[in-house]
């Protein structure tokens, strides 16, 4: 009655206030509290940040007694990435569960409730894929993922193994061992000639990089329809999916790869 009595006092006040309650426990009963409103807040900021982000879907495919794999594309790529692999699969026999990563095609994230760096990070994009497969009612998945698909997909074979019945990962780090820093300026200068760059500059430069190895000589007709398509990118999205979603915060899951999945 008395916390009741300093809460409602304090709602016709202009200025914030600090009610304090000292509850009559005991050393241990107070612990136990304490963890216990530890626990309840986090649970709470968790479910909230959850349904900020919304993620674009589709599944296709009956496999029955199989497993669906669920496919993450790369940075600034998009669900449709997956279209003739998933056509591919079908025609095995198989189901598949493909998704737009937050940042990319029509996944949407909410702006101005929460920093960008707790909407795009890794575990807050775990508990959201969970979410989804608890709504579908797939209790155990294939987790396939390409470059920064493939870190979330063993990202979260780390945190739910018991969810993940086998991880296919194709040019995905498994976490840095060394120079976090240095690839965090990398991400942080990227992010930034993305958004401050004319965007058609920008991944003209991107796909000349080493890592694709001369693709527009070597495959100009993929080269073509690979810029087609990264020109539906957001330049300032794909920019909070990159730095969220860095390497350089990332866990090493080295230690975690190649273990036994219950």
């Amino acid at each position: 009655q008395d916390f009741e009595a300093a809460y409602i006092t304090s709602q016709s006040q202009k200025t914030g206030c600090v009610i304090e309650v000292q509850p009559a426990l005991n050393f241990e009963e107070n612990v136990t509290l304490h963890k216990q409103i530890g626990q309840d807040v986090a649970r709470a900021v968790r479910d909230e940040l959850v349904s900020q982000v919304k993620i674009s879907w589709c599944q296709a495919g009956k496999a029955e007694g199989r497993n669906v794999l669920v496919l993450l594309h790369g940075w600034m790529g998009q669900k449709a990435d997956w279209k003739l692999v998933s056509q591919i699969l079908m025609e095995e026999g198989c189901s598949i569960l493909a998704m737009d990563l937050p940042g990319h095609g029509d996944t949407q994230v909410a702006e101005g409730s929460w920093e960008a760096s707790a909407l795009y990070s890794m575990p807050l994009l775990i508990e959201v894929l969970k979410q989804i497969l608890d709504q579908l009612q797939l209790q155990k998945v294939i987790m396939v993922g390409y470059s920064l698909g493939g870190r979330v997909a063993m990202g979260f074979a780390n945190s739910y193994p018991e969810r993940c019945a086998a991880l296919m990962v194709l040019s995905a780090n498994p976490g840095l061992l060394e120079e976090w820093h240095q690839r965090w300026r990398l991400d942080q200068g990227t992010a930034k000639d993305l958004t401050q760059k004319p965007f058609e500059a920008f991944l003209e430069s991107w796909y000349a990089a080493p890592l694709w190895a001369g693709l527009k000589d070597r495959r100009p007709d993929v080269h073509s329809q690979m810029l087609e398509k990264r020109r539906q990118t957001h330049p300032h999205l794909a920019a909070h999916s990159l730095l969220g979603l860095s390497v350089a915060s990332q866990p090493n899951f080295r230690p975690h790869l190649g273990q036994h999945v219950p």
